[in-house]
């Protein structure tokens, strides 16, 4: 007899398997990089920080009031939101093998065990 605690912790691999591929496509759409904010004169500028090809990059947003800062500080913080939850779900499905494969051992030592204890009463 399956226990219940390993269908819900079967389902929850299975959940995580089918949402890891989706939270990775959204990851993968979005600008990676860090913002940096530099003063020049009395104004400060925005520029996003990134790697293109192993090198370093910087691109200028212009304004801290415009629109395009705004924007990518909304989309960086997107994109890291989902590096970390990836990160998160990736070490729940470890962790959920781990558990899976110790509580199916634990039942296939019962198994046999009332297996066995059944031929001894007969």
């Amino acid at each position: 007899m399956p226990s219940v605690i390993l269908g819900m912790l079967v389902d929850e691999y299975e959940r995580l398997k089918e949402v890891i591929p989706i939270y990775q496509e959204k990851y993968a759409s979005l600008p990676k990089g860090s913002l940096a904010v530099k003063k020049i004169g009395r104004e400060e500028y925005a520029y996003r920080y990134y790697k293109e090809k192993g090198r370093s990059k910087a691109q200028y947003l212009g304004s801290i009031l415009s629109p395009a800062y705004f924007d990518m500080k909304e989309k960086l913080s997107d994109s890291h939101y989902h590096r970390q939850a990836i990160r998160d779900m990736l070490h729940q499905v470890e962790d959920l093998e781990i558990a899976i494969r110790i509580i199916k051992g634990r039942e296939e030592r019962r198994w046999r065990k009332s297996k066995s204890s059944m031929k001894d009463i007969n």
